[in-house]
C-alpha cells in the first residue's frame, strides 16, 4: 500500500491536480476582480491648446479677455441670448490653425449604464450653435439633411448645470461629422 502512494504515476496525478486547482483559483480571482471593478468610473477629459478666456459675446462674435473679437465661421449674427455659449466657453476657447473656434463642454452621462466619471469633450462652437439653431448662419443644409435634422432636434434644452445631456450630444456628434463632410466638399469645389 505504501508503494502505491509513492508511485510516480500517483505523484504526477497529485501534482497535475494541484496545478489545475491553482490555475482555476487564479482564473476565478481574475474574473471576480473584473466583476468587482468593472464599474469604476473612467475619466475622459480633453483639453484646449493655448486657450483664451472669453468675457462674453455680441452679435459679431466672441469677446476675448485680451481684447480680441473672434467671429465664428459662417455665422452672420450671434444669438442675443444663449443657453449653450456659457457652457461652451466656460473654460476658454482655442482658435485652430484652420480658423475654427473650439471650446470644452462637460457631458452629462445620466443613464448610469456606462462607467464614465468626468467627461469633457472638445466642441466646435460654430457647429454646436448651428446644430442648436442659435444665431443666423450663411450656410444651409441640403433637403434630405434638413428632414433628418428636424426629426432629431432635442425636445428640451440639452444643457443643465451637469453639462450637455449625453443623448443630445451624440446627435450633435453625428451632425458635426455630416457638417464637416459638407465643409470639406465645399472646399474641394473651390
Amino acid at each position: 500500500m505504501n508503494r502505491l502512494l509513492c508511485s510516480p504515476l500517483r505523484l504526477a496525478a497529485v501534482l497535475a491536480s494541484g496545478l489545475i486547482g491553482a490555475a482555476l483559483v487564479a482564473v476565478s480571482w481574475m474574473w471576480m476582480n473584473d466583476m468587482l471593478t468593472w464599474d469604476r468610473p473612467v475619466d475622459l477629459i480633453e483639453q484646449l491648446h493655448q486657450p483664451s478666456e472669453v468675457s462674453g459675446w455680441d452679435q459679431n462674435g466672441l469677446l476675448l479677455k485680451d481684447g480680441r473679437k473672434v467671429a465664428l465661421p459662417n455665422c452672420l449674427k450671434m444669438p442675443a441670448t444663449s443657453n449653450a455659449l456659457p457652457h461652451l466657453t466656460r473654460q476658454g476657447v482655442e482658435i485652430t490653425p484652420e480658423g475654427r473656434v473650439v471650446g470644452l463642454v462637460r457631458i452629462w452621462n445620466w443613464c448610469g449604464t456606462c462607467a464614465r466619471g468626468e467627461h469633457i469633450e472638445r466642441v466646435d462652437i460654430a457647429d454646436a450653435l448651428f446644430y442648436l439653431q442659435e444665431g443666423e448662419w450663411s450656410i444651409k443644409l441640403p433637403d434630405p439633411f434638413n428632414s433628418w435634422f428636424a426629426s432629431e432636434r432635442p425636445t428640451k434644452g440639452p444643457f443643465s448645470e451637469r453639462g450637455w445631456e449625453i443623448s443630445d450630444y451624440a446627435r450633435f456628434e453625428t451632425f458635426h461629422r455630416l457638417v464637416s463632410e459638407l465643409h470639406s466638399r465645399r472646399e474641394e469645389r473651390n
